[in-house]
């Protein structure tokens, strides 16, 4: 993958092969088993917007508290019924250390 160049945003990426930019995603996402957020931060920096996320390990609703503070957390995924308007659902893979 080629570096941006100046004169382009810090997302865009050029294909090595084409030498065509990448367009930036305009992709509202609800998150699922979001963890730390690794996954949201990624999406995010390829410019979607976490609107929703869920997550049930404390340690982890803290940092995703810190870092994704105005988006919305719930906790149970089985109670979870996303309210806002999205366009993609993202879902991490659930840990089986701490789910039940």
């Amino acid at each position: 993958m080629i570096q941006p160049t100046a004169a382009e945003p810090s997302w865009a990426a050029r294909d090595a092969r084409s030498g065509s930019s990448v367009a930036p995603l305009d992709l509202p996402f609800v998150s699922l088993f979001s963890g730390i957020g690794g996954m949201d931060l990624g999406l995010t920096n390829a410019g979607g917007t976490a609107v929703e996320m869920c997550e049930y390990w404390e340690p982890a609703r803290r940092v995703l508290r810190t870092h994704f503070g105005s988006t919305p957390l719930s906790a149970d995924v089985r109670d979870f019924v996303p309210r806002a308007d999205h366009e993609l659902l993202a879902a991490g893979f659930p840990s089986w250390i701490v789910s039940d």
